[in-house]
């Protein structure tokens, strides 16, 4: 009977180790500015106004999430309501009268592990010295996320399209990181 019961605990754990559900790439084409001393609302944003058209082509037509957005109606009306009460598969967060869905939730226990390459007109190497990497990832970091509260939407633009799509619900939910340089053979576009 002990072996039965060690067999049972092997295989709780392994139904606890993640399984990788979806790889995909996402390019933001711009200078990455740090976020030292500054809150860099703009620039959150134009990460997240880049993001936005190809993640919702993903929710559209990758595999793993195809079919998803046939809840989106019932999961805009669930958005004001607390996690426990939320039906469906989708979630739907509102921010004053924005509305976001990430596809990284605490609600379905999701982690996202990234894989940062950094393209620079200058030799590979060189990133620590060449800028503050930690405020930079940071500002790349926020740009992934949703906002949290409407003190973090700009106030000066029109409404955002309707659902507007985000990687994660927040950034808390990144598992972990790599970064790698490669020199770039392209002008950066201006911001």
């Amino acid at each position: 009977m002990r072996a039965q019961s060690e067999e049972w605990t092997l295989q709780d754990r392994r139904l606890q180790i993640p399984i990788e559900i979806m790889r995909f790439t996402l390019i933001y084409d711009a200078v990455l500015p740090s976020a030292a001393n500054s809150n860099r609302l703009k620039e959150k944003w134009a990460i997240r106004d880049k993001l936005h058209p190809q993640l919702q082509l993903m929710w559209g037509d990758h595999p793993a999430v195809s079919g998803w957005l046939a809840d989106y109606s019932k999961a805009e009306e669930d958005a004001t309501k607390p996690d426990a009460e939320k039906g469906g598969i989708l979630s739907v967060f509102a921010i004053g009268e924005e509305r976001f869905v990430p596809l990284v939730t605490r609600r379905l226990d999701m982690t996202c592990y990234l894989n940062i390459l950094f393209l620079r007109c200058a030799r590979p190497g060189g990133l620590v010295g060449d800028g503050d990497i930690d405020n930079r990832l940071k500002t790349l970091f926020d740009g992934l996320r949703m906002p949290h509260s409407e003190s973090e939407l700009i106030q000066t633009r029109s409404a955002l399209p309707k659902p507007y799509f985000c990687l994660l619900e927040d950034d808390s939910l990144i598992s972990g990181f790599q970064v790698k340089t490669e020199q770039l053979f392209y002008p950066i576009p201006e911001s």
